[in-house]
């Protein structure tokens, strides 16, 4: 349980260094916008994770996804 609990303050530190330090502009201007917005998806996806391994190289990748998708979905999907 008290590993668990150290995860949400790691995971909520991740969350809080993206929305201080990654916009929706610096991810909508790392691709080319003239593509299917499936294959946005991923080029977002893929451009918070390259920031969090960056900024946090000891997260896991699964934790990685988790917080790619759940920041994708609250700047993209509001």
């Amino acid at each position: 349980l008290r590993s668990r609990g150290l995860g949400d303050v790691y995971k909520r530190q991740i969350i809080n260094w993206l929305n201080d330090n990654v916009t929706k502009e610096d991810i909508e201007g790392s691709y080319n916008n003239d593509i299917a917005e499936e294959m946005k998806y991923f080029n977002r996806s893929d451009y918070i994770k390259n920031a969090i391994m960056k900024q946090f190289p000891d997260t896991s990748e699964g934790l990685c996804d988790t917080i790619s998708d759940k920041y994708i979905d609250s700047i993209f999907n509001m």
